[in-house]
């Protein structure tokens, strides 16, 4: 697991702190680290810019006028190479995953820096296009300057976080920074959700309530698909994630923050959710267009009867979000961790979510982990809107527990 220190500093102030200090507290009263990835060691003097004029000189390149700090030509082989492009720009002599950038010639040209895709500029894994910036940045500034760029990511090794699923987020790990150097615990923002009680209910029905301890359901609509924001992207990519768009991006943004993994559908090919097991062994295709012959028994979730999602685990092809998706099905759930762990077993995959789920996972969450996704999504794409009541089934409520002691007792240990 990456912890980035810019994100934890969203929860408790680390700032101040060098970053081997906390990584050997860590390691003394946590959980053992396996080592520091410093961005600024790799990176340096990226640039926001725009592309003022773009010249085709043969069938793929452009010769193009960008403004950064100042005027550059550059040559530019993008497909979206176009005018007006505000996208991440390189300047000579600076460097990509400690690679030098120097001038070059090309077809008798001079290339002078270099505008960049998202996975050269290190924020994503897309190779194909250059980086474009949607929101409004002003051109010629640090990308240090408008993100969490330059950040600071511990890694943790995951064996020694079995016994702890509260570990498994960024604010987990707040918690523990918090204790050991004795500083204030900020809380994360949630959306209140009695605001949705006088809408209808979804349809759900839990068959198997000793395998689902908990479902909740949330229908959005006037949902748009489009490219997170900067820093989202930024933050996933430094924890070990591929940005994809918001709605995706944020049910991987919940899950690294608190520990909750959730699920998004296309709401559009749901009608009425079942969660319940395999009655024989059925071929089913997952988000990765791989075919899985999977076992009887096995948890799955239904749109009526018709299996979608293989619980806890991984999403269906065929109700997955894509870029006509206008509304959204939000699973946030608590499966049982023994069936989780056996079940990836017996298909042979293990992903972050059922990493998450084989540990035990506080049913609560799981509510915390809906109204964290709403809130967020709000911030993005203020136009969606709840068409259903948040539906909650919960078969393990919590009970609060009291135990009485007295200071003599404690004393005498």
């Amino acid at each position: 697991m990456k912890i980035s220190l810019k994100w934890l500093d969203d929860f408790v102030k680390v700032s101040d702190i060098d970053p081997k200090e906390i990584f050997n507290l860590l390691t003394m009263k946590t959980a053992e680290t396996e080592g520091i990835y410093e961005k600024k060691d790799y990176y340096s003097d990226i640039i926001t810019a725009r592309i003022l004029k773009a010249i085709k000189i043969d069938n793929k390149h452009y010769k193009c006028v960008v403004k950064a700090d100042k005027e550059y030509n550059v040559i530019s082989g993008a497909p979206n190479t176009k005018e007006g492009l505000i996208t991440l720009f390189v300047k000579p002599g600076g460097y990509l995953n400690k690679t030098k950038i120097a001038e070059k010639s090309f077809a008798g040209e001079v290339s002078s820096g270099m505008l960049l895709s998202g996975k050269e500029a290190g924020i994503n894994n897309d190779f194909s296009k250059l980086f474009e910036l949607t929101e409004n940045f002003e051109v010629g500034l640090d990308i240090s300057s408008i993100c969490d760029y330059d950040d600071s990511i511990i890694e943790i090794d995951n064996k020694s976080l079995t016994h702890r699923p509260d570990l498994w987020g960024i604010y987990g790990f707040a918690r523990e920074i918090a204790a050991i150097f004795k500083r204030p615990l900020k809380n994360y923002d949630i959306i209140d959700s009695s605001f949705s009680e006088s809408l209808p209910e979804f349809p759900i029905e839990i068959k198997d309530s000793k395998l689902c301890y908990r479902y909740i359901g949330v229908c959005i609509k006037n949902v748009k698909i489009m490219q997170s924001p900067l820093n989202i992207q930024v933050r996933l990519f430094h924890t070990g994630h591929s940005p994809k768009n918001n709605i995706i991006d944020l049910t991987n943004y919940v899950m690294t923050e608190i520990g909750q993994p959730l699920h998004a559908f296309d709401k559009n090919y749901i009608e009425k959710i079942v969660v319940d097991t395999l009655k024989e062994e059925t071929i089913f295709t997952t988000l990765d267009k791989i075919k899985r012959n999977l076992p009887k028994n096995t948890l799955m979730i239904w749109n009526n009867e018709k299996p979608i999602a293989v619980a806890g685990i991984m999403g269906g092809e065929d109700s997955e979000i894509s870029d006509a998706t206008d509304s959204v099905f939000l699973e946030s759930a608590t499966f049982d961790a023994n069936h989780v762990r056996k079940s990836t077993v017996l298909m042979g995959i293990r992903t972050e979510s059922s990493s998450r789920f084989e540990k035990f996972l506080d049913p609560v969450n799981a509510m915390t982990g809906a109204l964290r996704f709403i809130y967020l999504l709000k911030k993005i794409n203020p136009e969606s809107h709840l068409t259903h009541k948040i539906t909650d089934l919960n078969f393990n409520p919590f009970i609060k527990n009291v135990i009485h002691t007295n200071y003599s007792f404690i004393k005498g240990f």
